[in-house]
């Protein structure tokens, strides 16, 4: 299938060739250009782990889901402390109050407390044991865990050069096949992003796992960066 659709995108330039060279005399002629659109791509090994904690409670009383958060916000910090992480690697958010509705007949029934928590860390082996400790406490609030970059600006220019390497040659090939010349590239339209892993699995596991079977380092794989690349060339 794949040298199908070569042949088509050249009998396609072929006919954007015909159809200029077929405009009517004395009348301006369409610019000739020449479009492509490519997708490059780098992957980089994740050098940040990023792990969500959720504290919460919930009373028919304000005043006890609030201790109830106050408690869970205090276990997950004694929990980092235990395992010497860094106070700066971790940020709080304030607490959040929000009332719990019967949805049934539009009453009160109660009230929520929640706060959320963020843990950066750039050692993975700390994340089994960190985890470990927490299901042996009972402490189920971890929210999410993903991976990224910190510093992603550098995977995104080589997938973006990786982009313009392809469309320049398919640009290339296109114009030989019908007999022109590639000239410069005059506008391009560039969508980046990255795809990281997401190990949603293996924080499902490590809530109802036991404690012994989820110590273990962690290799989550590799970022995929993608530059979605639309390059429009000029023809000599």
């Amino acid at each position: 299938m794949k040298p199908a659709k070569t042949i088509s995108s050249l009998w396609a330039a072929m006919l954007l060739f015909a159809g200029l060279a077929a405009a009517a005399p004395g009348k301006t002629a369409a610019p000739r250009i020449l479009t492509v659109g490519v997708t490059g791509s780098f992957r980089a090994a994740p050098d940040e782990a990023i792990l969500a904690f959720d504290a919460h409670g919930e009373a028919p009383q304000v005043a006890d889901a609030y201790r109830q958060a106050v408690r869970q916000t205090a276990a997950i910090r004694s929990l980092l402390q235990r395992h010497a992480i860094p106070a700066q690697a971790a940020t709080y958010s304030q607490y959040v109050t929000a009332p719990v509705i019967n949805w049934k007949n539009q009453k009160v029934t109660g009230y929520r407390v929640d706060a959320a928590i963020q843990l950066r860390l750039s050692d993975f082996r700390l994340i089994g044991p960190l985890l470990s400790d927490a299901a042996e406490q009972n402490l189920n609030a971890l929210r999410s865990l993903n991976f990224t970059l910190r510093h992603p600006l550098a995977a995104k220019r080589r997938a973006i050069a990786d982009a313009y390497r392809k469309a320049q040659q398919e640009a290339l090939a296109l114009a030989a096949a019908a007999g022109e010349k590639l000239g410069r590239l005059r506008q391009a339209q560039l969508d980046v992003n990255l795809s990281a892993p997401r190990p949603m699995m293996m924080v499902a596991a490590f809530r109802t796992a036991a404690p012994s079977g989820i110590v273990g380092n962690f290799h989550p794989g590799r970022i995929t960066v993608q530059a979605r690349l639309t390059a429009i060339f000029g023809l000599r």
